[in-house]
């Protein structure tokens, strides 16, 4: 099977996760952290499961592996990238990241070249990883070829997908209702957590449960993705401002609605009249965004009780197997390093004990946790993947 380069965002372990889950492929990181490897059948699939994801920048196909080297042969490295450049508009971007890097291989060398066969070319700056995706999103025709070492090979890659820096922007920034006092999901993380939960390849057109909703960035990534989102939370100002945001969406996207927000009270039983679910996918109340360091043991304590309270109570309304993606919070210094207090260190101590707990109550974790956060940040986010047994 042919095979494709995915270019992990800032959270790499989180990204990775993602793109197995939604590839359904066994995913190898290269050496430097940032690209992952999956083989898939063709250009086709790889942009399908790339546009589904949230955590990956870009995804690049192989045009060429050997050594640079080696002009002996019909299709060198430098012949390729010439027969590439040539084919499309003649604005090209090239990064080279190759530790066997191929004499005179530069972009000044492959203009020359160009220029003689007749071809003009212009050269678009590149950075480590190729092109930046904000001039690929406004000139879709430049072709971004990065060159990079794999098991003592080189290899040619051309990117044919990235990310919508716009459209990721327009539903974090322009959806009509959003409480920045109680902060705000990442449109990206909202993706990131239900593909983590329903993701798979066979799991299209999943029931998803955010019981703790706020603006409703789970619920609208989630519709979508295809998904038929539920959604309820205790402030009214949410439950509605969610229904505008699913409304804002389904004009800006001409999705049908469907979809349901309701107001509940987490930690209350859960309505009888709720469909058995595939997943619930959420961001619970983390406690104060900038706490002291004295409140943390006794500000965790009351958020480790209403977790334990709510896992209990959703388990009637997940099916067997179900998965429960959940954000908690993981307590850094003022400076965002997570070494040093002792209330830290005590309220991370109850964070694992809650996790101890969670076999009783009919979970086990899925995988390892992943961090989320933004530098300097207090509150952090860790993101568990639990599953109903």
């Amino acid at each position: 099977m042919p095979k494709f380069y995915f270019l992990l965002g800032s959270f790499p372990q989180l990204a990775r996760a993602e793109l197995a889950t939604v590839s359904g492929q066994r995913v190898e990181i290269l050496a430097d952290g940032r690209l992952a490897e999956v083989e898939l059948n063709d250009d086709d699939q790889a942009r399908r499961v790339y546009h589904q994801l949230g955590g990956s920048v870009k995804v690049f196909k192989q045009i060429w592996a050997g050594q640079p080297d080696d002009d002996g042969q019909p299709n060198n490295l430098k012949r390729v990238l010439m027969a590439t450049i040539s084919s499309g508009s003649g604005q090209f971007g090239l990064s080279n990241q190759s530790t066997q890097p191929s004499p005179g291989l530069t972009e000044q060398w492959l203009k020359q070249q160009l220029k003689a066969d007749g071809v003009k070319a212009r050269f678009r700056p590149s950075e480590r990883w190729g092109v930046t995706t904000a001039l690929l999103e406004h000139h879709p025709d430049v072709i971004d070829l990065v060159i990079t070492s794999w098991r003592e090979q080189v290899l040619a890659l051309r990117s044919i997908a990235s990310q919508n820096i716009s459209d990721w922007a327009k539903r974090d920034r322009r959806k009509p209702y959003a409480n920045r006092r109680k902060g705000l999901l990442p449109p990206k993380l909202a993706r990131i957590m239900v593909n983590l939960a329903v993701g798979g390849p066979q799991q299209q057109h999943s029931l998803i449960y955010d019981p703790f909703c706020g603006s409703g960035s789970i619920l609208m990534e989630a519709a979508l993705l295809g998904h038929q989102p539920w959604g309820s939370d205790l402030d009214r100002s949410a439950v509605e401002g969610s229904l505008d945001n699913l409304s804002w969406l389904s004009s800006e996207y001409n999705l049908t609605p469907n979809w349901s927000v309701f107001r509940h009270d987490a930690g209350q039983t859960i309505p009888a009249n709720l469909p058995q679910m595939d997943a619930v996918v959420t961001e619970p109340f983390l406690g104060k965004l900038t706490p002291r360091p004295a409140e943390l043991a006794g500000m965790f304590r009351g958020l480790s009780k209403m977790y334990l309270g709510a896992l209990k109570r959703w388990r009637s309304v997940l099916k067997a197997g179900a998965r429960v993606v959940i954000i908690m919070p993981r307590f850094s210094d003022s400076h965002g390093r997570t070494d040093g207090s002792t209330d830290r260190q005590s309220a991370d101590r109850q964070l694992s004990v809650l996790i101890d707990k969670l076999p009783g109550l009919g979970y086990t974790t899925d995988s390892e946790s992943f961090r989320y956060s933004r530098p300097n940040a207090v509150t952090e986010r860790e993101i568990f993947l639990l599953k109903k047994h």
